[in-house]
């Protein structure tokens, strides 16, 4: 958390540099010279939050149900010959 508040700080810092520093042809014209003092931003970063609500779904026991008689084929298995 701490490591990513000094990488904003940095690259908000280094913008402001380069924006300013760089001349445009007004200002390369007249000779004019800019001068920045140091620019401490002080913050917490916001984490976005997001709500969502889901429908309730319709529950389908259909495909719980057998249509085959489990105990019947358990009978079947003990009287068929192993081998």
């Amino acid at each position: 958390m701490e490591r990513k508040f000094l990488k904003v700080i940095f690259f908000s810092v280094v913008t402001v540099l380069i924006t300013a520093l760089l001349p445009t042809s007004s200002a390369r014209a007249k000779g004019k010279r800019i001068t920045l003092e140091e620019l401490v931003i002080e913050g917490n970063i916001q984490k976005p939050e997001a709500f969502f609500i889901l429908p309730r779904a319709a529950l389908n026991f259909d495909e719980l149900q057998r249509r085959e008689n489990l105990k019947e084929r358990i009978i079947r298995s003990v009287k068929k010959k192993p081998f």
